[in-house]
């Protein structure tokens, strides 16, 4: 750190007499060393306390605890010592604390080792505490104590990571790993250009709908078995809307047809992972062409409030002769063969809905915005609103020049319109008839309010 040399010179010129302290006369402030050195050292043994309180409380009475709430202070304190002795003179200094004190570590887990406790979770704390002094020393005191309370997190959630992995089994491993495969090998190494007729082909976008509907599908599958059932699906829902709410809408819909009794559950999240679409679309047309917030923001607010009010019907209304939906497990949690087949049926449609804008152009944009909502809504928003963006600019900024920005709003919202009709298409063709029971109301209502909004923008 830049100002340890000095401030290292000014500690030893303290005591070494007149001769040294002429050495450190040219450090003008004589004050702020050392409140920067305190300031750090308690930083150091605030970290160790916060993991001693930690484990102390954790621990039970069959366990000998290798350091405490008193302990880890000064281990903290310990490294920070050592960095502060090794800088300025030879870094071996602190390699040999470092060791020393690992061998003390060590000593401790194989003492502790020949009783019933023979895990080491307190003694790498100890460990981890002892090079986070030794940061706050370096002037990394910020990421230190991120660093702590993250494992401080870490290790009050034993029980509950406990319970979640007793609940795994081999296949539930076996399919993460493949998960893993396809993510971080298969797709980095896919071409991302774009091929064929209207350049409507690209492996990596049609790859990345893959991994999306395989992970969602894992993702619903984990989240059961560490929420329950009802739990674990909305929350899966919910956060999977934000990538792709049509990959969620196809896990579940044929997730639906393992476990009918969990119809009810997988409808709410389907139709809250397609309602988080209406305003992720907005927000995609009004950052491309702030215009368009105006004449989008009431359909999109009355189709939000009717989706949510429809998932919260279908995820906490009564059951209806279904069967309890808590302890059912789910099968094949890494379903890579349908999701490669939807990385085939996306890759069609993208095809069609961009070779119907290349034939007919603006004046079928209305047309063409039903098609390729139909494959990507967030695409065709982003298209509209920099297209109106550009006849804005050169229309000097006036939107009531730009009749266009009427047009794409419409096409837009149609384009919300037709990706509803999609999602509500998959369920009815690949879902359980009890999940088609609930979803099918709810996706005609949504994609009538969407039809009545478009006419209504344009009239």
């Amino acid at each position: 750190m830049g100002a340890s040399p000095p401030l290292l010179h000014l500690l030893l010129a303290a005591g070494d007499g007149p001769a040294a302290a002429a050495a450190a006369a040219p450090v003008p402030d004589l004050g702020d060393p050392f409140k920067e050195l305190a300031q750090r050292g308690a930083i150091a043994m605030l970290i160790g306390l916060l993991v001693g309180a930690e484990r102390q409380y954790s621990h039970t009475e069959k366990e000998q605890l290798f350091a405490g709430v008193r302990t880890f202070p000064l281990i903290g304190l310990l490294g920070f010592l050592a960095a502060f002795l090794a800088e300025g003179r030879d870094p071996l200094i602190f390699a040999g604390v470092s060791l020393t004190f690992g061998g003390l570590v060590l000593a401790s887990y194989v003492l502790t080792s020949l009783g019933e406790d023979k895990g080491a979770t307190t003694e790498i704390a100890g460990l981890t505490v002892y090079f986070l002094g030794a940061l706050c020393f370096w002037g990394q005191e910020d990421f230190a104590s991120s660093a702590a309370v993250a494992a401080t997190v870490l290790l009050s959630m034993r029980e509950a990571m406990h319970g979640f992995v007793e609940r795994l089994d081999r296949d539930d491993v076996f399919a993460a790993l493949k998960l893993a495969v396809v993510t971080l090998i298969v797709l980095p190494l896919l071409p991302r250009l774009d091929y064929g007729p209207y350049r409507a082909f690209n492996p990596h976008k049609i790859w990345t709908y893959v991994v999306l509907i395989a992970s969602i599908s894992f993702a619903g599958y984990v989240s059961v078995k560490a929420l329950g059932a009802r739990k674990g699906i909305g929350i899966t829902g919910l956060f999977g809307g934000l990538a792709s709410s049509t990959a969620v809408a196809l896990a579940f819909s044929r997730k639906s047809r393992e476990e009918p009794r969990l119809s009810r559950p997988f409808a709410g999240a389907i139709v809250i992972a397609s309602t988080i679409m209406f305003p992720r679309v907005l927000v995609v047309a009004a950052v491309a062409c702030p215009p368009l917030l105006g004449l989008l923001w009431k359909p999109v607010a009355l189709l939000t409030l009717a989706g949510v009010a429809a998932s919260l019907l279908l995820q906490f209304g009564p059951e209806k002769g279904e069967g309890h939906s808590e302890g059912v497990a789910l099968r094949n949690p890494f379903e890579l063969a349908s999701a490669v087949k939807f990385g085939v049926v996306l890759a069609v449609i993208g095809f069609v809905s961009r070779a119907s804008y290349a034939l007919f152009g603006e004046g079928g944009f209305l047309l063409a915005s039903g098609l390729m909502g139909m494959a990507d809504a967030d695409g065709l928003a982003a298209q509209a609103a920099s297209q109106g963006k550009g006849l804005l600019e050169a229309a000097g900024g006036d939107a009531a020049q730009v009749p266009f920005l009427s047009t794409a709003a419409a096409g837009i919202v149609l384009a919300m319109a037709a990706n509803t009709v999609v999602k509500g298409a998959l369920t009815l063709t690949m879902g359980a008839p009890e999940l088609r029971r609930w979803t099918l109301p709810a996706f005609g209502a949504l994609a009538a309010i969407a039809v009545g909004a478009a006419v209504w923008i344009l009239a």
